[in-house]
């Protein structure tokens, strides 16, 4: 986080992820690359207690939005972190769809 800047948040603040495909390639036109995506989604979901508000997907990245149901402090950073892993961990997959 850049000097001087604090981060305000709580449980039950609302956030966004954001993405884009390698050079904004359309690797999610097809609908495996776009249901790997959605289950990246739901298993960071599940694990970090999150309520997702909606989510779009277009063919060369996503957008989602949601927040923390369980509480914790931390939980809408981390699984938008977590997420973020995941994203990194599919990055392939419209070379492989």
């Amino acid at each position: 986080m850049p000097w001087g800047l604090e981060r305000h948040q709580a449980s039950s603040d609302l956030h966004f992820v954001t993405f884009s495909c390698y050079r904004r390639l359309p690797y999610l036109n097809s609908a495996n690359a776009k249901r790997r995506v959605e289950a990246a989604l739901e298993s960071a979901r599940r694990q970090y207690g999150m309520a997702v508000f909606g989510y779009v997907m277009d063919g060369d990245g996503a957008t989602a939005g949601g927040c923390s149901i369980s509480g914790e402090e931390n939980s809408g950073a981390d699984v938008w972190s977590s997420l973020s892993e995941r994203q990194k961990a599919l990055s392939a997959c419209g070379a492989s769809s």
